[in-house]
């Protein structure tokens, strides 16, 4: 980047702060910081985006940075943004509690369609708890025997949703026989694990801080795999793991030997096999794992499953520079393996309810109500969570159509007075004439 490169695009970053598009000004001063990192201005900018974002621990990180490299003044006023920030979110009104859905979840089935030999779609209303796409129905039959259906989608197959909640109508699509399924009766809920095979389960817990596994032995072996003599590296790898089979590194490091384009030993299915092993020695929450995980998938054209070990990678505990370089990491995995690009919306209790990657769909959804103008949204499954208005509003007028001002009404108040004037003038004038 050159020097007028990055001054204009220091001048659009600063227009975007000072016009409140946090979420905008922030990303232009992370490609600054990328290729400026000691810049204490941009480390500056981007303490102060961050705490308008809320996200207050990267905030002081940034603090942390330039200290005694700032004026005092400037850093007090960066210091005094973040303690106002966090004032307010203790402060600030509390969105309602959602419906109590710690109990069982059930539904009563009103009606029943069937769509195919195993498939059939019933609509009814949520009695209790919540149902999300992937857990399984328990039905009595009409014969009282029971029969679990997964629900493969609620809604419409144009308007599909993530979940529905006690309440709500819905519409339900079940894998079960419709001669299984008796109207009137009531349904309960089996949550079902997001499972990968039946060894690897794709957590929804928060990932942890890994730890890290000391084995200077292997440093050199990891060398050795970067410096492409991957046979040499199998041989030292094989006999270590005789006697350390609970080496998470060591399995990772044969997988990179299966899996590197360059190497005469590539096996996609082989890397896969390592990788999946130091997975479940502990390695779920090691970022080099993972990426290789992601990559081995893609290579056994399972890309779409390697991208959600990453995305939840990307929700635990890291620090920025590295969740920026993984969300970087996740976009050019998606554009490498024509995965696409998602648009996700939150209702008021920060579940995500709906997701897209097609305007059209967005805009009947907001149109049908299932999601509000006032729902967050945000790209891929990361990043900063924005409102519709500003995150999705200026690329498409389609929906920005939703957000335009209604017409002033028409004021009739003064053309009627006018006429009224108007007529009163006439008669009197004439009257005089008929004098």
């Amino acid at each position: 980047m050159t020097n007028e490169e990055a001054k204009e695009l220091y001048q659009q970053a600063m227009a975007h702060l000072e016009g409140g598009r946090f979420s905008d000004a922030f990303d232009l001063f992370n490609q600054l910081d990328a290729e400026r990192p000691n810049s204490r201005h941009v480390t500056y900018y981007r303490g102060r985006c961050l705490a308008e974002l809320g996200r207050l621990t990267e905030a002081r990180e940034c603090c942390q940075r330039i200290e005694n490299k700032m004026e005092k003044e400037r850093l007090d006023e960066l210091r005094d943004l973040i303690a106002n920030k966090q004032l307010e979110s203790k402060t600030a009104t509390q969105a309602p509690p959602p419906p109590d859905e710690t109990g069982p979840s059930a539904f009563i089935i009103e009606s029943v369609f069937p769509v195919a030999t195993d498939q059939t779609t019933v609509t009814g209303r949520v009695k209790s708890g919540l149902l999300r796409v992937g857990d399984a129905l328990t039905l009595v039959s009409p014969a009282g025997i029971p029969v679990l259906a997964p629900i493969l989608r609620i809604g419409t197959a144009e308007m599909p949703l993530n979940l529905v909640r006690a309440g709500q109508n819905a519409v339900l699509l079940l894998r079960a026989e419709a001669d299984h399924v008796a109207p009137g009766s009531l349904a309960t809920a089996e949550v079902q694990e997001d499972s990968y095979a039946k060894t690897m389960v794709v957590s929804t817990d928060t990932p942890s801080t890994p730890v890290r596994e000391s084995a200077p032995e292997l440093s050199e072996v990891e060398r050795m795999v970067k410096r492409g003599k991957y046979e040499d590296a199998k041989v030292l790898l094989d006999a270590y793991v005789i006697s350390n089979a609970q080496s998470i590194t060591a399995y990772r490091l044969l997988s990179r030997i299966y899996l590197d384009q360059a190497s005469p030993l590539r096996d996609a299915r082989k890397a896969l096999e390592a990788i999946r092993t130091a997975y479940e020695l502990g390695g779920a929450e090691d970022p080099a794992v993972i990426y290789t995980l992601s990559e081995s998938l893609a290579a056994t054209g399972e890309a779409a499953q390697g991208l959600r070990f990453l995305e939840r990678l990307h929700g635990g505990n890291l620090p920025m520079e590295a969740r920026a370089a993984l969300a970087q990491r996740i976009h050019d995995f998606r554009v490498q393996y024509g995965l696409g690009h998602v648009w996700e919306f939150a209702d008021q209790y920060g579940e995500v309810v709906f997701e897209s990657a097609q305007p059209q769909d967005i805009v009947k959804a907001l149109r049908g109500g299932v999601i509000s103008k006032e729902s967050k949204c945000r790209r891929d499954r990361i990043g900063e969570w924005r409102a519709i208005e500003t995150a999705l509003a200026p690329e498409y007028p389609e929906i920005a159509a939703f957000f335009k001002a209604p017409p002033p009404a028409k004021n009739y108040v003064w053309p009627v007075l006018i006429a009224v004037l108007g007529v009163a003038l006439a008669i009197a004038l004439l009257a005089l004439l008929l004098r």
